[in-house]
């Protein structure tokens, strides 16, 4: 998440990836859209570095624990003596993000997404799911895909309401934190809900506060 904000006020255009691909497929999405800098989580360094086209980026980041040749995102975000400057945000129609098909029938496809476009959609996710600055929010699911970041993520952020982020719907850790955060709002597929509804924990946690389930 800090990454994708950090493109955006950068005027940098980001490419979302799926932490699941083999390191061909990584490979050719690097090549595909000409990426110069690569930045992921620490477990999957080894992946990223068993692709010869993602290993050969100019600029290599973690999103936590890079070192002296490897930049470190969450320091550098919270390292104060950074200026960043001012912000040319007058560019609404440059491009924001390269967002990637699946490729389930052929290679995957980059579609790009305007600032603009962007915006129009968070309005309109605003407006047609009924979100508010009073949310509390869950985000469980990945961030690569643009339904979590997109439909939920970034609109709540825009509106200034509360979000919980975890790295994956595990069904004990998320009736757990609905109960800690009261948690009024949640998104997820039917096979996460499922999980939900078996898991023992569903009649033991306090799920009241839940106002909307998407």
């Amino acid at each position: 998440l800090l990454t994708w904000l950090g493109c955006l006020r950068a005027g940098v255009i980001h490419v979302p990836v799926n932490f699941a691909l083999k390191p061909d497929e990584l490979g050719y999405i690097v090549r595909q859209s000409g990426a110069s800098a690569l930045v992921c989580d620490p477990a999957l360094a080894p992946n990223a570095a068993a692709s010869r086209d993602a290993s050969a980026v100019a600029i290599q980041g973690r999103f936590h624990g890079g070192g002296d040749d490897v930049l470190d995102i969450l320091s550098t975000a919270l390292d104060e003596r950074i200026d960043d400057g001012p912000v040319d945000l007058s560019n609404d129609e440059g491009i924001a993000q390269i967002l990637y098909t699946s490729g389930t029938t052929a290679d995957p496809k980059g579609a790009v997404m305007t600032h603009a476009a962007f915006l129009a959609h968070y309005e309109s996710c605003i407006v047609s799911a009924d979100l508010f600055a009073a949310d509390r929010t869950l985000d469980a699911l990945p961030l690569y895909h643009s339904a979590q970041m997109h439909c939920f993520i970034m609109p709540h952020l825009l509106l200034g309401a509360s979000a919980v982020l975890i790295d994956a719907p595990d069904p004990a850790l998320c009736l757990r934190l609905i109960e800690e955060h009261r948690v009024t709002s949640f998104f997820a597929p039917p096979t996460v809900w499922i999980s939900l509804l078996r898991h023992d924990d569903f009649d033991r946690r306090d799920l009241t506060s839940l106002e909307r389930i998407y």
